[in-house]
């Protein structure tokens, strides 16, 4: 299952937006991938898709 269909199927009205980390009282922090940069993001980016998988 990928994280977008779990996400419609068990949070189907939830809108996530940055900053994700601050908008709750409890947050757990971890890193997806080393040294990125904003430049990495773009739509189907080799790296984010893998971390969605």
């Amino acid at each position: 299952m990928q994280l977008n269909d779990f996400m419609h199927e068990n949070y189907p009205n939830l809108e996530l937006r940055p900053p994700l980390f601050y908008s709750w009282d409890t947050g757990i922090r971890f890193e997806l991938g080393v040294e990125w940069k904003r430049g990495y993001d773009y739509p189907n980016n080799p790296f984010v898709l893998g971390c969605y998988n």
